[in-house]
């Protein structure tokens, strides 16, 4: 069985909200606010991208658009994650999940044919899921919202 995921795209003055991983095994990558739902207490999907946002990154957000699921492989499972566009309730950060993120920023939106060809000024190697984020990112400059995109 999938496992089920959830994230969201928090654009503020060109800028994505992103979280640097602290895990051993991901430490220093870069990631969208991202986590598992809670499915043996049968947790809401929506109220499952507003809880990890705001435990990974401190911020409360407002869910304004479901954006697709991305069907793909995370921890050797297939996933499907959720992904939700939201905006911040406040610009007022709050405690963040440390043990599991060390960072959290606001990444400038690049060129999306510049040399990182992700849409972030941020190289490639540094994120946790680079084709997922870019495929995300792409997505959401065209306003596309297909109902699901298989990354593999």
């Amino acid at each position: 069985m999938a496992k089920m995921m959830v994230s969201t795209l928090v654009v503020k003055d060109d800028a994505v909200l992103m979280v640097r991983e602290n895990r051993i095994q991901y430490a220093g990558l870069w990631n969208l606010p991202a986590g598992h739902v809670e499915e043996l207490l049968d947790e809401d999907i929506a109220d499952a991208a507003v809880r990890e946002t705001r435990s990974e990154s401190g911020y409360d957000v407002r869910l304004t658009d479901f954006m697709t699921v991305v069907d793909t492989i995370v921890e050797g499972r297939r996933a499907l994650v959720f992904v939700y566009i939201a905006e911040l309730i406040s610009e007022e950060q709050g405690e963040y999940d440390t043990e599991e993120i060390n960072a959290v920023a606001f990444v400038p939106i690049g060129d999306f044919e510049g040399e990182t060809a992700i849409g972030l000024r941020l190289p490639a190697a540094y994120l946790r899921f680079p084709k997922e984020i870019q495929e995300v990112l792409r997505l959401w400059k065209a306003g596309e919202r297909p109902p699901i995109v298989r990354i593999r």
